[in-house]
Order: structure tokens, then sequence, then C-alpha cells
């Protein structure tokens, strides 16, 4: 139903797909990490199943791309476009840097990129990423405590203690607020996409809500602060692959003309 419950709070308001300014990163972060201060990148949101960004292994919400054949990506442009579509060309792969915020861990990974028609899929990654800063990422998340019995929780196969909302295609849910912005913003609507961490599967998955006769939000309580944040610290979960898609697209087509 929206509700929630705060908890034990904790932690920073995160800038959310947009580039922040060195400065105002560096406050808010402290020491410097293990990657020459680089705290932002494009974080990876949906993996499409089949797609190059799966057999590189890159993990849904969790994995930042951080730079690619050693050119830092620290800013919102074109270039990490320029840069695939020139592996396409070349039919090169590229070595990627991916900062995880779940395990708070760098590692490199090998790219490469296809056309989807080659692997079943759309765009040469079969990936969507968005811009964005991971200070303070590992606890921008809320804990199901409860989903109600017929609810569009419940419908889209939310689990209460097990289950952690991340955030949407637009960035994570810094607060329980934040998710009733978000929610009342799409009131009405079917197949928003929701992105949920699962404890006993260590996995991430794309749900789909249906919003369509909510009159009241999701249906569910979450909880939010230090004493709800991420299991499972020391792995950086993987990709999952169920998900519940009501039948209509989103965002919904307009009217047809009279």
């Amino acid at each position: 139903r929206g509700r929630s419950s705060e908890g034990a709070r904790g932690g920073r308001r995160a800038t959310m797909g947009v580039a922040a300014s060195a400065a105002a990163i560096a406050e808010a972060a402290g020491p410097a990490d293990a990657h020459s201060g680089l705290r932002v990148g494009y974080r990876v949101l949906q993996v499409q199943r089949g797609s190059p960004g799966e057999a590189a292994g890159l993990v849904s919400f969790f994995d930042f791309l951080i730079a690619a054949n050693g050119t830092r990506l620290d800013e919102e442009s074109d270039l990490f476009g320029r840069m695939v579509a020139a592996a396409v060309a070349a039919g090169d792969a590229l070595t990627l840097d991916v900062y995880n915020s779940k395990a708070a861990a760098m590692r490199t990974v090998q790219l490469r990129p296809a056309p989807g028609e080659s692997w079943g899929g759309t765009g040469f990654l079969g990936l969507f990423i968005r811009f964005d800063t991971y200070v303070g990422a590992h606890g921008n998340v809320l804990a199901v405590s409860e989903v109600e019995a017929g609810s569009p929780a419940a419908a889209a196969g939310l689990r209460a203690g097990e289950d952690w909302l991340l955030g949407g295609r637009d960035g994570a849910f810094d607060s329980p607020a934040a998710l009733g912005e978000w929610l009342r913003a799409r009131l009405g609507r079917v197949g928003v996409p929701l992105y949920v961490y699962n404890r006993e599967r260590d996995g991430v998955r794309e749900v789909l809500l249906d919003l369509s006769v909510a009159t009241d939000g999701l249906g569910a309580v979450v909880t939010h602060g230090k004493l709800h944040e991420l299991p499972n610290t020391h792995t950086r979960g993987h990709t999952e692959y169920a998900v519940t898609a009501p039948a209509a697209p989103y965002p919904p087509p307009p009217p047809a003309a009279a």
C-alpha cells in the first residue's frame, strides 16, 4: 500500500541518474576509493538474456561500468557509444573496469559487442544503462517486510523477508518516500519495471508491476536504514531472468485517433 517504516536511519542521499561534480562526489564519499577517486559510471540496469552483457557476467543494478579500454567513463557523453560502435566495426572486444556496489569491489571483464540480430535481442550490448554515482549505493535499498494479498506487490511475486527493492530504470530508491513518489507517478500503468534483489538466490530480477487497478501504491511494507541494508556483501550477486510481466506494454500507447 505504499506504507513504510524508516527503521534505523543512516547514509546520505545519492545523486541519481545525473553526473555530479567531482567536488560534490568527493565530499559525499570521503576518502578516495580503489579506482583513483572515480565514483561515477554507467549503472547496468537491464541485462538481456543471451546478450553480450550476459556473456560478460554483468549484474543488473549492482554493476557500474567505470572505464573502457583504459578510458574513464566519468561523464555522461557519447564517448562510450562511439567506443562500442568502433569495437563492432573492428570485431573487437572491450575491456571494461566494473565496480560492484554490493561487494564494494572492482573487476575487469571482456565485453564483445555484436548486432542484436546475431544474438536474438536488441542493441550491441543487450544492456539498459544509466549514468549514475555509486556513492551510498549500498544503502539505497528498501527491505520488503510485508506483502498484502491481492496487491500489485503480490502479483509481481515479491516475497516478504527475502526481497529488497532496488529501484526503477530512472535510478535507485534512497528512501521509502522516494518509492512513494515513484509509485504515485505511475499509478494506472502496467508493465512498470522494478528491480528486486532476493537474498535466498543472491540474484537481481526485473519484475513488471501492474498498477492499472492500484489505488494506494504497491501494497507492501518496506523498511530502510542501517538495520535493513543488503545481506551477502561478500558476493556480487547475479542477474536473474524471472520476470512477472503483465500483457500490456509500458508505457501504455497513446489512444488511437477517432
